[in-house]
């Protein structure tokens, strides 16, 4: 308060932020995200709303601007999109089957592409029970009683079935 635009974020924000200005002035909501630069303190990613004010006539008097710093949160959703990138790449390079199924609902969420040919396993879809997959109904059994036995299961085999039953 008592300040100008251009006082409180440089001229070069000023600028930035005219049209929207300009836009509340006119009676309407403005509101955008953008990465600023500011003079004194870095680079920031601002969400920013600029409301009308009206008096009782319904004229606009001016407006209320509404300033919110998403910077630690845009640096957080780009790392984790880094860390999911690197995931697909290494679990694509994988020459096996690798699905993640959501336990709630049993939809996959994750399929890599060997996983979709030989067992038909699409993201998006329910994934098949795996006492299903197995050419032999007794391996699953086997599986869990050596990983309850030993805490580990090493060099296990099972013949599976393709998604097409063969």
């Amino acid at each position: 308060i008592g300040h100008t635009v251009a006082e409180v974020i440089g001229e070069e924000g000023a600028a930035l932020t005219a049209p929207y200005a300009e836009r509340a002035l006119s009676g309407e909501r403005a509101e955008w995200r953008t990465w600023q630069q500011y003079e004194k303190t870095g680079k920031f990613y601002m969400q920013r709303v600029y409301q009308p004010t009206f008096d009782s006539q319904g004229n606009v008097t001016g407006y209320l601007a509404f300033t919110q710093d998403l910077t630690q949160l845009m640096l957080a959703q780009s790392s984790l999109e880094e860390r999911e990138a690197r995931f697909r790449a290494i679990a694509e390079a994988v020459p096996m089957p690798i699905h993640i199924v959501n336990n709630a609902d049993r939809m996959v969420v994750f399929a890599n592409q060997i996983s979709m040919d030989v067992m038909g396993t699409m993201p998006g879809t329910h994934a098949l029970a795996l006492e299903d997959q197995f050419v032999d109904p007794g391996t699953r059994h086997k599986f869990f009683a050596e990983l309850a036995k030993e805490r580990r299961v090493q060099g296990f085999e099972a013949e599976m079935l393709l998604h097409t039953g063969e």
